[in-house]
């Protein structure tokens, strides 16, 4: 889940208080991570930081479920998950990978949308600021409360419509917060790996999430 945050995220948007308009390079988001809760330098060892490291923001979500997949296959060659189990998570696998497709085929638009989402935004400024002269001739003393309710109209219009173009910025959206969606995860994984046991020899386990 942080790698698809950061391929989404943090590959297009800048951190809050982050005046510059990118968020530095790669193998600095695999070696701080300064923003992401959870972090990906607590979640990756060394040698997992090294190999993803030579592998481009997008590329690394690929490759994570190409390890899980290989993950799955050798556990349920040593029957400690069984078939059906195997097959599901497989399942799950590939909808994921379908899921994070989409969400990039977004980011991605977003870069080619700015120039136009700049000019509107212009465009807005300049009929909301030249509305009360159009409108003083037949709204008198009235005019200041209707440029009021046409510029929070217009501006509310605007940022929802930034919103469902951008829908993976920090913060712009609740029911998109990436943030608080890996810190749930990970406490949620957390608590199972302590309430579960590693599987024996003798005893098979099997872990559905």
């Amino acid at each position: 889940f942080a790698l698809i945050r950061q391929a989404v995220r943090e590959k297009w948007h800048s951190p809050p208080g982050n005046r510059s308009p990118g968020v530095g390079e790669d193998s600095e988001l695999l070696a701080q991570d300064r923003f992401g809760i959870p972090s990906l330098k607590l979640l990756l060892q060394p040698k997992e930081r090294t190999m993803y490291s030579g592998l481009e923001a997008e590329a690394r979500v690929p490759r994570a479920l190409m390890l899980l997949r290989r993950l799955v296959e050798r556990r349920r060659r040593l029957r400690y998950i069984p078939p059906l189990a195997a097959t599901l998570v497989n399942h799950n696998l590939t909808e994921v990978m379908e899921a994070y497709n989409e969400c990039l085929a977004v980011s991605r638009s977003v870069e080619w949308e700015y120039r136009g989402s700049q000019l509107t935004v212009s465009l807005l400024l300049v009929f909301v600021f030249s509305s009360p002269f159009m409108l003083s001739l037949s709204f008198s003393w009235l005019t200041s409360i209707g440029t009021t309710l046409i510029a929070a109209a217009f501006y509310g219009i605007a940022e929802v419509s930034t919103v469902l173009r951008e829908p993976f910025q920090w913060g712009s959206s609740p029911l998109n917060d990436l943030t608080s969606m890996g810190t749930r995860l990970h406490n949620e994984v957390h608590l199972i790996s302590q309430l579960i046991a590693p599987p024996s020899s003798h005893k098979a386990l099997v872990v559905v999430a």
